[in-house]
């Protein structure tokens, strides 16, 4: 059906343009609604939009939805306006597009369907080849092919930062920038296989560029600042008792640079003035909020053999950070109108130095009380400070335009 109406739409364009007011709860663009109840399917989502196509042999059908209904340039779509007539024809944007495309895209690179309010992306999960195919597509059809500039609509912000936010482990490898292999498969296929595990690959340049499009809206950034946070947590926590100065070095090394990419990517939206209407103290105060107030609400993911209930263990990930900082924004007299509190804790420097100083508190392989220990902790601090400097740096070149 999807292919039918887009079949009919280049072959009359303008069919689904909206005249006039239009009727509650009716919408005159069919295939964005048809996208939307093909998001509560994430198979049939996922077929729809995998760029490798489907079926095999003399039954292989090549597939450019992706392209055609979130790509830019020749060959995509001239998404429907809204026409309200008067004396004159007026134009405007219809404030629902794309909602059905960003429902769909969620569903087809996750498989599941999109979340609901109040739920938190896994930061870590399986996905099969094609949900990585169409995650890396979603980046690469977003990433600006000059400039830097990755103009991502509105209403696709939050559901493609819920998306991204489940391939955590990956983008987490990317900006960390240590392993080789993800650099070699962004350039290939998207994807690699690592043991039973399919990896998701981009360039760090257009994951950089695609993150920064999302972050014109608050509560997409947060997300994937949370989910990133929640995964550091869980990285420094696997590191073993005893573990040599490599083990520990590398990972807080890793940390620091995938948390340096968003103290840039926030800095360069700070110092934006489009920031989607939002002034910068509500857009810092709503992040606080969010990453503080959001609860890890359990997160159904469909398994062979049913399902897996997944949320519980991330509350403590979250807490080694946020909980410090949770307090002082709950002593304040109102913690989502709060600017300064939002500062406080959105500082890079304390984040990190609070999540490993937490983290080796609760070690039985480093005393914080004697010299020695002060001194191990000292240079695992400088490893993720010395980091941070890193990916921000990085980033910082990805996101300025010397085209000019």
């Amino acid at each position: 059906m999807g292919e039918d109406l887009i079949a009919a739409e280049k072959k009359q364009s303008g069919l689904f343009t909206e005249w006039g007011a239009g009727h509650d709860g009716i919408r005159a663009d069919a295939i964005d609604g048809l996208l939307g109840v093909m998001s509560k399917n994430p198979d049939a989502a996922t077929a729809f939009f995998d760029p490798a196509g489907n079926g095999a042999g003399a039954d292989h059908v090549d597939n450019d939805h992706l392209h055609y209904l979130a790509g830019s340039g020749d060959g995509t779509r001239e998404w429907p306006q809204h026409l309200v007539t008067g004396i004159s024809v007026i134009e405007m944007d219809d404030p629902l597009s794309r909602t059905g495309l960003g429902a769909a895209l969620e569903a087809a690179a996750t498989g599941h369907p999109p979340l609901a309010a109040g739920q938190d992306p896994w930061p870590d999960v399986k996905h099969s080849e094609a949900q990585a195919r169409v995650m890396h597509s979603i980046i690469t059809e977003l990433a600006p092919s000059s400039g830097t500039d990755a103009g991502v609509e509105a209403n696709l912000r939050q559901p493609l930062a819920n998306a991204l936010a489940g391939y955590t482990n990956d983008t987490h490898e990317i900006l960390g920038g240590m392993d080789a292999d993800y650099v070699r498969a962004a350039t290939g296929d998207g994807y690699f296989r690592d043991g039973d595990t399919t990896r998701m690959a981009v360039s760090q340049k257009d994951l950089v560029q695609v993150m920064r499009g999302f972050s014109e809206d608050p509560d997409a950034y947060a997300t994937l600042h949370k989910a990133e946070s929640r995964y550091i947590d869980a990285q420094m926590r696997s590191i073993p008792e005893g573990a040599t100065d490599f083990e520990t070095s590398a990972p807080m090394s890793k940390a620091g640079a995938t948390l340096g990419a968003y103290s840039a990517i926030r800095e360069d939206v700070l110092n934006d003035g489009r920031m989607a209407g939002y002034s910068e103290a509500d857009w810092k105060s709503k992040i606080a909020y969010h990453i503080i107030g959001g609860a890890v609400t359990p997160l159904a993911i469909p398994t062979a053999g049913g399902s897996l209930v997944v949320g519980d263990a991330l509350q403590r990930g979250v807490d080694t950070w946020a909980w410090q900082w949770g307090n002082s924004m709950k002593a304040d007299a109102d913690a989502t109108a709060n600017a300064g509190i939002a500062d406080e804790y959105l500082n890079a420097h304390n984040q990190m130095v609070t999540m490993v100083d937490v983290w080796a508190s609760d070690r039985s392989d480093i005393d914080t009380t004697t010299n020695s220990g002060k001194a191990e902790l000292a240079v695992l601090t400088n490893d993720i400070l010395n980091g941070h400097d890193r990916g921000a740096s990085s980033a910082q070149k990805y996101l300025t335009d010397t085209s000019n």
